[in-house]
């Protein structure tokens, strides 16, 4: 079957701190592309729900900030979350991080 994905996925090992209403969490993202993440959480995320989440670099010296909506979940631990509306700094940045990173 044909790839729906638009973007290239990486793998990446890095701590995202999700906010979720008056919440904020932590969990990990296993992998980053332009168009979103899969993070990794213990917490339940709502489908289709908002998070905004704060990205920390592979070699943790940079954070985006960066909004998205869960699209899909596995297990309710891996979460799949696609970028609302990211800036192009911030997608400037995911696609520097990800020259060093291997393809997912």
């Amino acid at each position: 079957p044909e790839s729906r994905r638009k973007y290239e996925r990486y793998k990446i090992d890095s701590e995202v701190k999700i906010k979720l209403g008056d919440r904020e969490l932590v969990g990990s993202v296993s992998s980053i592309s332009l168009g979103g993440v899969q993070l990794n959480t213990n917490a339940m995320l709502e489908q289709g729900g908002v998070v905004k989440m704060s990205i920390q670099s592979p070699d943790g010296k940079d954070i985006v900030e960066v909004e998205g909506r869960v699209v899909w979940s596995e297990a309710n631990r891996a979460y799949g979350v696609q970028f609302q509306e990211a800036r192009d700094t911030t997608l400037e940045k995911i696609s520097g991080w990800t020259r060093a990173l291997n393809k997912a």
